[in-house]
């Protein structure tokens, strides 16, 4: 018999829309009205399909209580990085902790700011930058990164 002994150094604490845990969640399915990676906020502001969402490119896009969620780790697709196809049914998670990338530094407990313009729509982050990105409601941080990486969103949005 052979025991595997190898240690794999570097494996991730989780992927870009993996939920956290087995900490309690809420989510629904929805349609992509456009390309949509893992791990992204976004909203029912600005759709035009019936229970479609789209990246936020207002501010009320993010700030919307009800309108939005992060987008979930699709567990069919074979590649972590797959994104949700425009027409394309994808899963939202309203409440619950998640993983996401951010573009720069959290802390725990601090407020979680989202692009609603210049970068990447719906990406995370600890400030505004500039007035690129707005405090998204019912949203905090729960680990810590020392610059850009994955973190954890404890989100709320009913």
């Amino acid at each position: 018999m052979t025991l595997l002994t190898e240690v794999i150094e570097d494996t991730p604490n989780g992927y870009a829309g993996q939920l956290w845990s087995s900490y309690p969640h809420a989510m629904d399915t929805r349609i992509a009205e456009e390309t949509i990676l893992p791990g992204r906020l976004i909203t029912t502001v600005g759709k035009t399909l019936d229970k479609g969402v789209l990246l936020p490119t207002t501010s009320a896009g993010v700030t919307t209580v009800g309108a939005t969620g992060i987008s979930h780790f699709n567990t069919a697709k074979s590649e972590v990085t797959s994104d949700y196809a425009d027409r394309e049914p994808l899963t939202r998670i309203t409440q619950g902790r998640v993983w996401v990338d951010v573009e720069d530094a959290v802390s725990d407990g601090d407020g979680v700011f989202v692009r609603f313009q210049a970068g990447i729509l719906g990406a995370f982050r600890s400030d505004t930058d500039t007035g690129d990105a707005v405090q998204l409601p019912g949203a905090v941080y729960r680990s810590d990164t020392a610059g850009a990486g994955l973190a954890v969103v404890e989100i709320n949005s009913p």
